[in-house]
Parts: C-alpha cells; sequence; structure tokens
C-alpha cells in the first residue's frame, strides 16, 4: 500500500499508456463493479488513478497481488523497471512510526544478494492510548537488487503487537537479524479522558470543521491515514482521488474538508482527526 501511495503519479502516468491492458490483467483483483467504475471515465489517466484508489481501498493483500502484477508486466511498461530496478546499489533505510495499532513489516525481497538485514523493533505501550481500539497498520517494501550492502527496517509501535513477516525468495542473505525489544512506556499523562470530554461537547461537528479550517490545515501533517480512512467511510472516489493529487499535506487537508459537505461526511472526518490526529485535535477543542 505504501509503495501504491508513495508512486502513485509515476504509476498513472506509465499505466495511462495502455490502461485497457492492465485492467484485463487484473481481472483476479477488480470486480463488475469496480470495471465499470473505471470504465465510465474518459481520460485514460483518471482511469489509472481510479484503479489505485480501488487496489488501494481493498487493503495490503490486494495490493501485494498488484505489485506482483506490476513486476510481471514490466515487458509491456518498460518505465515499471524504474519501480523494480536491478542495478541500484547501496543501502535502503525504512523508518515507520506506529501509533494506537499493530504493526506488520514485511519486507518482499527478490532476486537479491543482501549481504546484512537487520529489522529492529522498539515497541511500548502508551498510557495515552489504552481507551483506544488498536487500529492495524501494515509496512511493505519490495527490493530486487544485484547487490545491496544493507537493508534496514525500524518501526517504532505503541500499544500493539509486532509481526515480523520477510519473504525471500531467490535470494542471497548472508545476515538476517531481528530484535523485538518491548517494554512499558514511561507513565505519560492520560489525556484520553480529557478528548472524550472534548469530543462530547462538540455537538455540531461540520460547525467545528468550518471554525477551525485554518488551525487543521496548518497543524495537520498525518494526512494520507485520514485520506485512507475517508476514502472506505462514503468519500466519492472522484474526491479521494482529487484529494490524493495534491502536493502538500496542507494543500489536501484543505481539499479534505472542501469535501466534507454533510453532517455524516463531517462525523467521518472528525473521527479520522481524532485517530490519527489526536494531539492536534486536542489542542484545538481546548480553545474551542
Amino acid at each position: 500500500m505504501e509503495i501504491l501511495n508513495s508512486c502513485r503519479s509515476d504509476l498513472c502516468e506509465w499505466l495511462s499508456a495502455d490502461p485497457s491492458f492492465i485492467i484485463e490483467k487484473a481481472e483476479d483483483i477488480l470486480t463488475v463493479k469496480d470495471n465499470k467504475e473505471i470504465a465510465h471515465l474518459s481520460c485514460n489517466k483518471e482511469k489509472m488513478t481510479r484503479l489505485l484508489d480501488i487496489i488501494i481501498r481493498k487493503g495490503e493483500n490486494q495490493c501485494r497481488d498488484f505489485l506482483t502484477l506490476l513486476s510481471d508486466v514490466q515487458d509491456h511498461y518498460p518505465q515499471l523497471k524504474k519501480l523494480f530496478s536491478t542495478n541500484r546499489e547501496g543501502s535502503i533505510s525504512q523508518s515507520v512510526h506506529a501509533d494506537g495499532g499493530s504493526n506488520v513489516v514485511a519486507p518482499i525481497i527478490t532476486s537479491c544478494k543482501v549481504t546484512d538485514m537487520s529489522v529492529n523493533i522498539q515497541s511500548s505501550t502508551s498510557s495515552r492510548l489504552n481507551n483506544r481500539q488498536p487500529t492495524p497498520s501494515a509496512v511493505g517494501a519490495k527490493y530486487s537488487s544485484k547487490s545491496k550492502p544493507g537493508i534496514c527496517s525500524t518501526i517504532v509501535a505503541c500499544n500493539g503487537s509486532n509481526a515480523v513477516a520477510p519473504l525471500i525468495q531467490g535470494s542471497d542473505i548472508s545476515g538476517l537479524n531481528i530484535h523485538i525489544n518491548q517494554s512499558p512506556a514511561a507513565a505519560q499523562p492520560d489525556s484520553s479522558k480529557n478528548v472524550k470530554e472534548a469530543t462530547a461537547s462538540v455537538k455540531d461537528k461540520m460547525e467545528f470543521l468550518k471554525t477551525s479550517l485554518d488551525k487543521l490545515v496548518q497543524k495537520v501533517t498525518n494526512v494520507d491515514p485520514i485520506i485512507d480512512q475517508v476514502s472506505v467511510s462514503g468519500f466519492p472516489a472522484e474526491a479521494v482521488a482529487n484529494i490524493r493529487a495534491q502536493t502538500t499535506s496542507q494543500k489536501k487537508m484543505r481539499q479534505i474538508l472542501d469535501y466534507t459537505r454533510s453532517t455524516k461526511a463531517a462525523e467521518v472526518v472528525f473521527s479520522a482527526l481524532l485517530d490519527h490526529e489526536p494531539d492536534v485535535m486536542e489542542d484545538i477543542m481546548k480553545t474551542y
């Protein structure tokens, strides 16, 4: 999912050269409804944007299947070789911070020679999140190289379990080290009660979002998970595509708020903000 999000613009451009081919190849991933949703669009690039939105909405497993498909069709789309480069050298470092949920570290390593692969996980339980429902998150990466001196994944996780599941195929791994250190975090003030009380006091979520628009645009930086959440909670696919197309977190956040035009949509956005930017929301609600 992370790869599709980070390479979205390039993938849309590369695949738009022949959208029918990749749609046909993805028949095992797409439903009849998905195909109709894509087919009514006239612009090839819009079709590919919608295709990626649909794949991402389906979750991590379908994203992995689609990445495998992209790897198989590199001859048809030569530019995909930039995504699955076979001649890059150097170190690859992956750093992820996840709050309030489980973590999956699952690098897919194919046809590589890796002299040292290290996965280090430092996990702690944050008292601030103890009363919140865990939200699963996943981190995946696909590396394909003739030679890489090192691949390192570093995960910082709160209030969740950890799963390390590297998939290694046709590779020469001379060193694989996995270290997991799980320990309780230092005591922190429990602000969950304050957030809940402040949430209960916000009766009109739409009015809150309108009044706090400037602060939200400036302070919210973790926008992509918010987009993911609203995309599966009723936001139109075209709106989600337009939001993702924005180049900065501020522009994306402003677009989210622009598309929040109903009470239901306001509830969805408000909930997503609490899930992914609780500190920002707490600060804003203190003065609301």
